[in-house]
Protein backbone atom coordinates (compact mmCIF):
# COMPACT_ATOMS: atom_id res chain seq x y z
CA UNK A 1 0.00 0.00 0.00
CA UNK A 2 3.19 2.33 0.15
CA UNK A 3 2.51 3.69 -3.11
CA UNK A 4 -0.69 5.32 -2.49
CA UNK A 5 0.91 7.13 0.91
CA UNK A 6 3.83 8.62 -1.09
CA UNK A 7 5.81 10.73 -0.61
CA UNK A 8 5.61 8.88 2.94
CA UNK A 9 6.97 5.84 2.79
CA UNK A 10 7.62 3.33 5.47
CA UNK A 11 10.75 1.50 4.49
CA UNK A 12 10.90 -0.66 7.75
CA UNK A 13 7.27 -2.00 7.45
CA UNK A 14 8.83 -5.04 5.92
CA UNK A 15 10.00 -5.92 9.90
CA UNK A 16 6.33 -6.88 10.40
CA UNK A 17 6.58 -10.47 9.16
CA UNK A 18 9.01 -10.60 12.60
CA UNK A 19 6.35 -10.00 14.94
CA UNK A 20 3.93 -11.78 13.29
CA UNK A 21 6.18 -14.97 13.80
CA UNK A 22 7.27 -13.72 17.33
CA UNK A 23 3.75 -13.68 18.30
CA UNK A 24 2.90 -17.23 15.95
CA UNK A 25 5.36 -18.79 18.54
CA UNK A 26 4.05 -17.64 22.20
CA UNK A 27 0.39 -17.72 21.20
CA UNK A 28 0.63 -21.11 19.98
CA UNK A 29 2.57 -22.49 23.03
CA UNK A 30 0.39 -20.43 25.08
CA UNK A 31 -2.88 -22.40 23.64
CA UNK A 32 -0.98 -25.47 22.96
CA UNK A 33 1.77 -26.97 24.63
CA UNK A 34 0.22 -28.31 27.96
CA UNK A 35 -2.23 -30.53 25.45
CA UNK A 36 0.50 -31.63 23.27
CA UNK A 37 3.02 -32.44 26.02
CA UNK A 38 -0.07 -34.22 28.04
CA UNK A 39 -0.64 -36.23 24.63
CA UNK A 40 -4.47 -34.62 25.15
CA UNK A 41 -3.78 -33.20 21.52
CA UNK A 42 -1.71 -35.30 19.06
CA UNK A 43 0.68 -33.78 16.10
CA UNK A 44 -1.77 -34.35 13.57
CA UNK A 45 -4.49 -32.87 15.76
CA UNK A 46 -2.67 -29.49 16.05
CA UNK A 47 -1.54 -29.86 12.05
CA UNK A 48 -4.88 -30.03 11.11
CA UNK A 49 -6.08 -27.44 13.38
CA UNK A 50 -3.09 -25.05 12.22
CA UNK A 51 -4.16 -25.93 8.58
CA UNK A 52 -7.62 -25.22 9.46
CA UNK A 53 -6.51 -21.66 10.48
CA UNK A 54 -4.28 -20.60 8.05
CA UNK A 55 -5.70 -21.74 4.70
CA UNK A 56 -8.87 -20.64 3.98
CA UNK A 57 -8.27 -16.54 4.69
CA UNK A 58 -4.92 -17.61 2.44
CA UNK A 59 -7.08 -18.85 -0.28
CA UNK A 60 -9.42 -15.75 -0.15
CA UNK A 61 -6.33 -13.57 -0.54
CA UNK A 62 -5.69 -15.67 -3.49
CA UNK A 63 -8.50 -15.90 -5.24
CA UNK A 64 -8.84 -12.50 -4.67
CA UNK A 65 -5.73 -12.13 -6.38
CA UNK A 66 -6.53 -14.41 -9.31
CA UNK A 67 -9.19 -12.37 -10.09
CA UNK A 68 -7.28 -9.35 -9.93
CA UNK A 69 -5.07 -10.38 -12.27
CA UNK A 70 -7.81 -11.61 -14.48
CA UNK A 71 -9.30 -8.00 -14.08
CA UNK A 72 -5.66 -6.43 -14.91
CA UNK A 73 -4.67 -8.47 -17.98
CA UNK A 74 -1.19 -8.37 -16.54
CA UNK A 75 -0.36 -12.47 -16.80
CA UNK A 76 -1.17 -15.00 -19.37
CA UNK A 77 -3.80 -17.43 -18.76
CA UNK A 78 -1.42 -20.35 -18.87
CA UNK A 79 0.84 -18.70 -16.33
CA UNK A 80 -2.06 -17.68 -14.17
CA UNK A 81 -3.41 -21.03 -14.66
CA UNK A 82 -0.67 -22.55 -13.08
CA UNK A 83 0.06 -19.91 -10.31
CA UNK A 84 -3.63 -20.69 -9.48
CA UNK A 85 -3.28 -24.35 -9.10
CA UNK A 86 0.25 -24.39 -7.02
CA UNK A 87 -1.30 -21.68 -5.01
CA UNK A 88 -4.25 -24.27 -4.23
CA UNK A 89 -1.81 -26.85 -3.57
CA UNK A 90 0.26 -24.47 -0.99
CA UNK A 91 3.18 -24.96 -3.54
CA UNK A 92 5.90 -21.88 -4.60
CA UNK A 93 5.88 -20.76 -7.66
CA UNK A 94 9.47 -22.29 -9.41
CA UNK A 95 9.71 -19.17 -11.92
CA UNK A 96 12.60 -17.48 -10.75
CA UNK A 97 11.05 -13.99 -12.21
CA UNK A 98 8.64 -13.87 -10.04
CA UNK A 99 7.50 -14.19 -6.42
CA UNK A 100 6.79 -17.45 -4.81
CA UNK A 101 3.30 -16.77 -4.86
CA UNK A 102 2.19 -14.10 -7.41
CA UNK A 103 -1.26 -14.19 -6.32
CA UNK A 104 -0.91 -13.41 -3.12
CA UNK A 105 2.72 -12.48 -2.25
CA UNK A 106 2.62 -12.36 1.74
CA UNK A 107 2.07 -16.16 1.47
CA UNK A 108 5.51 -16.93 1.75
CA UNK A 109 5.45 -16.18 5.33
CA UNK A 110 2.25 -18.47 5.77
CA UNK A 111 4.01 -21.48 4.03
CA UNK A 112 6.90 -20.89 6.71
CA UNK A 113 4.37 -20.91 9.47
CA UNK A 114 2.96 -24.17 8.50
CA UNK A 115 6.46 -26.00 8.32
CA UNK A 116 7.42 -24.30 11.48
CA UNK A 117 3.76 -25.37 13.03
CA UNK A 118 4.11 -28.89 11.54
CA UNK A 119 8.46 -28.97 13.52
CA UNK A 120 6.55 -27.16 16.89
CA UNK A 121 4.01 -29.83 17.24
CA UNK A 122 6.27 -32.85 15.92
CA UNK A 123 8.91 -32.26 18.70
CA UNK A 124 9.87 -28.65 19.83
CA UNK A 125 6.75 -28.69 22.15
CA UNK A 126 8.14 -31.39 23.94
CA UNK A 127 12.07 -29.63 23.51
CA UNK A 128 13.74 -28.74 26.97
CA UNK A 129 14.56 -24.79 27.12
CA UNK A 130 18.23 -25.46 26.36
CA UNK A 131 17.71 -27.13 23.08
CA UNK A 132 14.82 -24.23 22.10
CA UNK A 133 17.42 -21.37 22.58
CA UNK A 134 19.77 -23.52 20.48
CA UNK A 135 17.25 -23.26 18.02
CA UNK A 136 16.79 -19.76 18.16
CA UNK A 137 20.34 -18.98 18.52
CA UNK A 138 21.08 -21.29 15.26
CA UNK A 139 18.51 -19.82 13.38
CA UNK A 140 19.77 -16.53 14.10
CA UNK A 141 23.09 -17.29 12.85
CA UNK A 142 21.73 -18.24 9.95
CA UNK A 143 19.37 -15.50 9.56
CA UNK A 144 22.39 -13.01 9.91
CA UNK A 145 24.29 -14.82 7.70
CA UNK A 146 22.02 -14.70 4.64
CA UNK A 147 21.53 -10.44 5.68
CA UNK A 148 24.78 -9.75 5.02
CA UNK A 149 25.72 -11.89 2.41
CA UNK A 150 22.69 -10.62 0.49
CA UNK A 151 22.64 -7.09 2.03
CA UNK A 152 19.46 -7.08 3.32
CA UNK A 153 17.05 -7.92 6.00
CA UNK A 154 14.05 -8.20 3.94
CA UNK A 155 14.88 -11.95 2.75
CA UNK A 156 12.73 -15.28 2.63
CA UNK A 157 10.04 -14.54 -0.10
CA UNK A 158 12.94 -15.21 -2.73
CA UNK A 159 13.53 -18.21 -4.50
CA UNK A 160 16.77 -19.00 -3.30
CA UNK A 161 16.42 -17.51 -0.38
CA UNK A 162 13.45 -19.53 1.02
CA UNK A 163 15.65 -21.09 3.37
CA UNK A 164 16.19 -17.93 4.94
CA UNK A 165 12.84 -17.47 5.61
CA UNK A 166 12.97 -20.93 7.56
CA UNK A 167 15.87 -19.27 9.55
CA UNK A 168 13.48 -15.90 10.35
CA UNK A 169 10.87 -17.89 11.97
CA UNK A 170 12.79 -20.29 13.51
CA UNK A 171 14.16 -17.21 15.11
CA UNK A 172 11.45 -15.26 16.53
CA UNK A 173 9.33 -18.18 16.73
CA UNK A 174 11.51 -19.70 19.15
CA UNK A 175 12.17 -16.70 20.70
CA UNK A 176 8.15 -16.45 21.33
CA UNK A 177 7.84 -20.31 23.09
CA UNK A 178 10.83 -19.11 24.99
CA UNK A 179 9.04 -16.35 25.99
CA UNK A 180 5.80 -17.84 27.11
CA UNK A 181 7.80 -20.52 29.40
CA UNK A 182 9.67 -18.19 31.67
CA UNK A 183 6.12 -16.06 31.43
CA UNK A 184 5.54 -16.61 35.61
CA UNK A 185 9.20 -15.05 36.01
CA UNK A 186 8.47 -12.63 33.47
CA UNK A 187 5.33 -10.99 34.85
CA UNK A 188 6.99 -11.40 38.48
CA UNK A 189 9.71 -9.26 37.60
CA UNK A 190 8.04 -6.44 35.74
CA UNK A 191 4.37 -6.21 37.21
CA UNK A 192 1.04 -5.59 35.62
CA UNK A 193 1.01 -2.97 32.89
CA UNK A 194 -2.02 -0.52 32.71
CA UNK A 195 -3.42 1.05 30.05
CA UNK A 196 -0.78 3.64 29.76
CA UNK A 197 1.78 1.44 28.57
CA UNK A 198 -0.32 -0.47 26.69
CA UNK A 199 -1.00 2.70 24.32
CA UNK A 200 3.12 3.01 25.03
CA UNK A 201 3.82 -0.35 23.55
CA UNK A 202 1.39 0.38 20.62
CA UNK A 203 3.09 3.24 19.48
CA UNK A 204 6.52 1.42 20.32
CA UNK A 205 5.35 -1.07 17.50
CA UNK A 206 3.58 1.61 15.19
CA UNK A 207 7.58 3.71 15.44
CA UNK A 208 9.54 0.76 15.01
CA UNK A 209 7.58 0.19 11.44
CA UNK A 210 7.58 3.18 9.86
CA UNK A 211 10.89 4.12 10.90
CA UNK A 212 12.41 6.05 7.28
CA UNK A 213 15.57 3.40 7.58
CA UNK A 214 15.60 2.84 3.79
CA UNK A 215 16.78 -0.66 2.58
CA UNK A 216 19.86 1.00 0.68
CA UNK A 217 20.98 2.82 3.90
CA UNK A 218 24.57 1.10 5.59
CA UNK A 219 21.82 1.53 8.97
CA UNK A 220 18.92 -1.04 7.57
CA UNK A 221 20.36 -4.23 8.76
CA UNK A 222 21.64 -3.16 12.07
CA UNK A 223 18.39 -1.30 12.60
CA UNK A 224 16.83 -4.67 11.60
CA UNK A 225 19.04 -6.56 13.74
CA UNK A 226 18.57 -4.47 16.65
CA UNK A 227 14.47 -4.72 16.37
CA UNK A 228 14.47 -8.71 15.39
CA UNK A 229 17.12 -9.78 18.41
CA UNK A 230 16.51 -7.31 21.22
CA UNK A 231 13.53 -4.62 20.44
CA UNK A 232 10.45 -6.66 19.56
CA UNK A 233 11.70 -9.49 22.11
CA UNK A 234 11.31 -6.67 24.41
CA UNK A 235 7.79 -5.31 23.10
CA UNK A 236 6.90 -9.05 23.64
CA UNK A 237 7.66 -9.46 26.86
CA UNK A 238 6.02 -6.05 27.92
CA UNK A 239 2.90 -6.94 25.92
CA UNK A 240 1.96 -10.04 27.41
CA UNK A 241 2.44 -8.17 30.95
CA UNK A 242 0.14 -5.65 30.07
CA UNK A 243 -3.81 -5.77 31.10
CA UNK A 244 -5.85 -2.91 29.01
CA UNK A 245 -8.90 -2.32 30.05
CA UNK A 246 -12.51 -0.77 28.68
CA UNK A 247 -12.43 0.62 25.14
CA UNK A 248 -8.84 0.19 25.01
CA UNK A 249 -9.62 -3.54 25.56
CA UNK A 250 -11.98 -3.46 23.52
CA UNK A 251 -9.97 -2.09 20.95
CA UNK A 252 -6.88 -4.57 21.50
CA UNK A 253 -9.31 -7.44 20.75
CA UNK A 254 -11.01 -5.93 17.77
CA UNK A 255 -7.22 -5.65 16.20
CA UNK A 256 -6.12 -9.21 17.09
CA UNK A 257 -9.38 -10.31 15.41
CA UNK A 258 -8.67 -8.28 12.45
CA UNK A 259 -5.04 -8.64 12.23
CA UNK A 260 -4.49 -12.09 10.46
CA UNK A 261 -7.50 -11.73 7.83
CA UNK A 262 -5.83 -8.34 7.20
CA UNK A 263 -2.57 -9.99 6.85
CA UNK A 264 -4.52 -12.43 4.59
CA UNK A 265 -5.84 -10.27 1.75
CA UNK A 266 -4.12 -6.79 2.13
CA UNK A 267 -1.53 -7.52 -0.73
CA UNK A 268 -4.14 -8.50 -3.22
CA UNK A 269 -6.51 -5.60 -2.34
CA UNK A 270 -3.98 -2.93 -3.05
CA UNK A 271 -3.33 -4.53 -6.06
CA UNK A 272 -7.50 -4.68 -6.97
CA UNK A 273 -7.82 -0.96 -5.70
CA UNK A 274 -4.94 0.03 -7.66
CA UNK A 275 -5.96 -1.88 -11.20
CA UNK A 276 -9.39 -0.46 -10.52
CA UNK A 277 -8.06 3.10 -10.17
CA UNK A 278 -6.38 2.84 -13.40
CA UNK A 279 -9.01 1.37 -15.09
CA UNK A 280 -11.43 4.20 -14.27
CA UNK A 281 -8.90 6.89 -14.37
CA UNK A 282 -6.03 6.40 -16.70
CA UNK A 283 -3.20 6.56 -14.08
CA UNK A 284 -1.61 5.06 -11.60
CA UNK A 285 -3.00 5.65 -7.86
CA UNK A 286 0.61 6.69 -6.70
CA UNK A 287 -0.91 9.58 -8.50
CA UNK A 288 -2.83 10.72 -5.89
CA UNK A 289 -0.52 9.99 -3.49
CA UNK A 290 -0.67 10.99 -0.53
CA UNK A 291 -4.33 11.28 -0.19
CA UNK A 292 -5.06 7.97 -1.57
CA UNK A 293 -3.62 6.68 0.88
CA UNK A 294 -6.00 6.94 4.02
CA UNK A 295 -8.89 5.39 1.46
CA UNK A 296 -6.73 2.66 0.42
CA UNK A 297 -6.02 1.79 4.20
CA UNK A 298 -9.74 1.91 4.87
CA UNK A 299 -11.30 -0.30 1.84
CA UNK A 300 -8.31 -2.72 2.91
CA UNK A 301 -9.60 -2.66 6.29
CA UNK A 302 -13.04 -3.15 5.33
CA UNK A 303 -12.79 -5.82 2.95
CA UNK A 304 -10.58 -7.57 6.14
CA UNK A 305 -13.42 -6.97 8.51
CA UNK A 306 -16.04 -8.57 5.72
CA UNK A 307 -13.65 -11.26 5.16
CA UNK A 308 -13.58 -12.21 8.96
CA UNK A 309 -17.04 -11.59 10.11
CA UNK A 310 -18.87 -13.46 7.64
CA UNK A 311 -16.28 -16.05 6.48
CA UNK A 312 -13.83 -16.80 8.72
CA UNK A 313 -15.79 -16.38 11.98
CA UNK A 314 -18.13 -18.83 10.74
CA UNK A 315 -15.81 -21.26 8.97
CA UNK A 316 -14.00 -21.34 12.30
CA UNK A 317 -16.74 -22.54 14.18
CA UNK A 318 -17.76 -24.93 11.88
CA UNK A 319 -14.25 -26.67 11.05
CA UNK A 320 -13.36 -26.33 15.21
CA UNK A 321 -16.59 -28.36 15.91
CA UNK A 322 -15.68 -30.71 12.90
CA UNK A 323 -11.78 -31.10 13.93
CA UNK A 324 -12.97 -31.87 17.99
CA UNK A 325 -15.92 -34.53 17.19
CA UNK A 326 -13.05 -36.54 14.59
CA UNK A 327 -10.42 -36.11 17.17
CA UNK A 328 -12.62 -37.79 19.68
CA UNK A 329 -13.46 -40.34 17.31
CA UNK A 330 -10.08 -40.98 16.43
Amino acid sequence: MIPAFRPVTSPSSYLAVDIFFLLSGFVLAASYEQRLQSGYLTARSFFALRLSRIYPLYMVGTLFGFFVFVFREEISPPSLSQALTLAVLFLPNPDPTTNLYPLNPPAWSLLSELVMSFIYGVFLCRARNAFVWATAAVSGVAFTWATVVHGRADIGFQQDLLWAGMARIGLSFSVGVLVYRHLNDLRALIGPLGDKATIAIFGAVVLALTAPVSQTSPLSMPYAMLMIFIVFPAIMIASVNASPTGRLKDTSIWLGRLSFPLYAVHAPAFMGIEGLTHRITGVEIGFYAPWAGPVVLAAAVWIALLVERHFDRPLRSVLKTWLSKKSYAS
